[in-house]
């Protein structure tokens, strides 16, 4: 049978030179051993903290405290940096049953921290570049809603200057042509109050009673003038008169911008060129669920799993960076809904879910 300095000094001999940072105290929470990983994790030799109480030198107390609930404390360098550790306690004890000290084994988790910051950093350019791209993606929609009527508005005003400086116009043919440029700035304002609705940032995270068919409504006549462009024919097929969703109308408006455009993009040099767009109750009338499906011949398996992972993109000319789908992934999901591929139907179709209330 060991005694109580046999078991100590057997301790001391197998653990002491350990590159793992053990402490050993006896019962008094007295420093007995300070192994060399506790040396080079803590900055202080073994010598110095002999018999000095464990908790007084080396714990932060107040920051402890308050790390306690996640398993973890704070702990003190020699030269006073604080960094968090895990901390797995044994007792030791003797051929008596009895308790004759601690052994502490410390884990130091600053690199874990660390590694965390640099991925919530990563994780807010992604969704920065997201929204760029997001921003970027509604930008290029607007150019082709404004070029064309713009051109017409130009094209009528030379005419009608040029005319009118030959004083060869007649009063039907002015009346016709203002009447033009009339309709025409009607269309043009009417896309910009769409826009606003679908890009007014103010409310971009508040969820409200949303109608969805005002919502696609205003979404498609964005699109009017780039789909007629390239002879793409989009079909909107709702049964319900209209749906009520709690949701953030400005998120669901970028998700359906981003399938809409994909799909624009994916068939717009094909030569049999449509779009379907869907909306529709499920779940038993709790859910609404929303496609969009376009002429493609369909995703292979391989591609559906890369395109929903960042900066993959389709597009060989690198006219994508490839984040509008995870993003528009994670938009959906933090409306507790899900995005996904459907690959069932022989064309390419994305579908996402929402539940109607939350």
């Amino acid at each position: 049978m060991f005694t109580n300095d046999e078991v100590t000094f057997l301790l001391k001999t197998t653990l002491g030179s350990s590159k793992l940072a053990i402490i050993l105290t006896n019962n008094d929470g007295l420093i007995t051993l300070f192994s060399s990983g506790a040396e080079e994790m803590f900055g202080y030799f073994s010598g110095e903290l002999e018999l000095k109480q464990f908790s007084s030198i080396l714990f932060d107390p107040v920051e402890s405290v308050s790390r306690f609930q996640e398993g973890r404390f704070i702990l003190r360098k020699k030269e006073g940096n604080r960094f968090p550790v895990k901390i797995n306690v044994s007792s030791i004890i003797n051929s008596n049953s009895e308790i004759i000290g601690f052994l502490a084994i410390i884990t130091d988790l600053s690199y874990l921290e660390n590694l965390q910051i640099i991925v919530d950093n990563q994780h807010l350019q992604i969704v920065e570049m997201a929204k760029l791209a997001s921003v970027s993606e509604l930008a290029s929609v607007i150019a082709h809603e404004m070029s064309n009527p713009l051109s017409i508005i130009q094209a009528n005003s030379f005419f009608l200057l040029e005319n009118v400086k030959k004083k060869d116009v007649s009063t039907e043919s002015l009346l016709s042509y203002l009447t033009m440029a009339l309709s025409v700035c009607d269309r043009l304002d009417k896309v910009i109050k769409n826009l606003r609705t679908v890009a007014h940032s103010s409310v971009e995270g508040y969820f409200i009673p949303v109608s969805i068919r005002k919502l696609t409504e205003k979404v498609m006549t964005l699109f009017e003038e780039k789909l007629k462009n390239e002879n793409i024919r989009i079909n909107f097929v709702m049964e319900e008169e209209d749906i009520i969703a709690s949701c953030s109308s400005v998120q669901i408006s970028q998700v359906l911008i981003n399938l809409i455009n994909n799909a624009y993009e994916a068939i717009k040099n094909l030569e049999t060129k449509w779009i379907n767009l869907e909306l529709k109750l499920i779940n038993n009338g709790n859910s609404l669920e929303c496609s969009v499906t376009d002429s493609g011949a369909g995703l292979s398996n391989d591609l559906v799993e890369k395109i929903m992972k960042p900066f993959f993109s389709t597009k060989e000319n690198l006219e994508s960076v490839g984040i509008g789908l995870p993003f528009s992934r994670r938009i959906i999901e933090k409306h507790s809904g899900h995005l996904f591929v459907d690959n069932n139907c022989k064309n390419t179709k994305l579908v996402f879910d929402i539940p109607l209330q939350r």
